[in-house]
């Protein structure tokens, strides 16, 4: 179910057991609380995922509510991610709709809306080290799979793929030479110059035009994003988006998606969506090239908690321009809201670990001994391996609860 609305709920026409939730970033905060609210007070299975777009709009939520639990495995912790690049870690989560029916989609950067790299976990009281369940319960996660229960996608259901790619060749070739995602030769003849030869391709003499790599026997496709001739300065050679493995002896196809044919999809799919119901719809995201927050009116869940102290909080950035190793302690509606400034992305863990140190003494000094309640800090965007910052908790002359939420 895809809709725009100001709270959720669960609904009442069934027993419900779990709730699947898709939001686009900037619904993300309200889709939080309000998850965590479901989980405690009717103990309902969550998973929350942050998306870019639900069917092309970048403001909206998609709800799938079961009467029955789903099955959640696959789980990767974010702080395990291969990278210390917060630009590059990626996400995503896979969908076992039923047998030999599956899909899996990248989830959203969330950097700006929850301060997270990625946005995706699951809440679940059989879940965590002394439950049955699955381990990560409650975690910042990189990816996971969820199997849907037997019966939501019926046996007889059939998946229909709507796109306006355009195909190069009306044929297939064969790799004969390639390393990690670089293709060097496509049946002993340089790479490249199959785009550099297609008429189609080069006909439009348009640099927005976007040419993708589909792998024949596993489906999956991959960006071109370098390579000879005018796409870039290695004659000869195409380089495939970084999560690319082709091998040789893949056969691949060669596509392009011209940029006046994204409005043509987007038509497509609006009018696939309006014609049926019970139908699951996927659609495909392009590259955001600008940047506007949507105004109170357009979000479709309120962030307004605490808008007095973002206020502040956003006035003592923008007049201070040595923060790091600080602590600004900002109050509203009876609550408060401690900011420590730990790193500005150009540090390295230990660093961060000294800046934290540092702000806890400085926050210290403004509260005296009290109890603070603290997530994970430094573990999600910044990297830092947790046992770091929780030896710095553990030494400082507060005292902490920290949740994960």
């Amino acid at each position: 179910m895809f809709r725009k609305f100001a709270r959720f709920s669960s609904t009442k026409s069934f027993s419900v057991e779990s709730v699947v939730l898709f939001s686009t970033p900037n619904n993300l905060a309200q889709v939080i609380q309000d998850s965590i609210a479901l989980h405690r007070e009717s103990d309902l299975q969550v998973v929350v995922a942050g998306i870019d777009t639900v069917l092309h709009s970048r403001n909206g939520v998609s709800e799938l509510w079961l009467d029955h639990k789903v099955k959640i495995h696959s789980s990767v912790l974010l702080e395990e991610a291969n990278t210390r690049n917060w630009r590059n870690i990626s996400g995503s989560i896979g969908l076992n709709l039923r047998h030999e029916m599956n899909m899996k989609m990248s989830v959203a950067n969330t950097i700006f809306s929850t301060g997270s790299s990625v946005t995706l976990f699951y809440l679940d009281s059989n879940g965590g080290p002394s439950g049955s369940g699955p381990a990560h319960s409650g975690e910042h996660l990189s990816s996971l799979v969820v199997d849907l229960p037997r019966g939501v996608v019926p046996s007889h259901a059939k998946a229909t793929v709507l796109d306006n790619w355009v195909p190069l060749f009306p044929r297939s070739f064969k790799i004969t030479s390639c390393i990690g995602n670089l293709l060097k030769t496509v049946e002993k003849a340089p790479a490249a110059q199959y785009l550099e030869e297609s008429e189609k391709l080069m006909a439009l003499k348009s640099k927005e035009t976007q040419v993708f790599v589909r792998i024949c026997n596993t489906g999956e496709r991959f960006k071109v994003v370098a390579g000879g001739g005018g796409w870039g300065a290695k004659a000869g050679i195409l380089a495939l988006s970084p999560e690319a493995a082709p091998k040789v002896g893949d056969e691949i196809e060669f596509y392009m998606v011209p940029e006046n044919n994204h409005s043509e999809q987007k038509q497509q799919e609006q009018h696939h969506r309006h014609r049926h119901h019970h139908h699951m719809i996927f659609t495909s995201s392009y590259e955001e090239k600008s940047y506007s927050p949507a105004s109170t009116s357009e979000q479709v869940l309120e962030n307004k908690k605490y808008p007095m102290a973002f206020k502040q909080y956003n006035e003592h950035c923008n007049s201070h321009t040595d923060l790091l190793g600080t602590a600004l302690l900002v109050e509203e509606s009876g609550t408060s809201i401690a900011c420590l400034f730990t790193s500005d992305f150009t540090q390295t863990p230990h660093q961060i670990v000294k800046h934290t140190e540092n702000a806890l003494r400085d926050l210290f000094n403004q509260v005296g001994h009290c109890k603070v309640n603290i997530p994970k800090i430094n573990s999600g965007i910044f990297n830092v391996p947790w046992e770091l910052t929780e030896a710095v908790l553990i030494n400082s002359e507060l005292e902490f609860n920290v949740y994960i939420w």
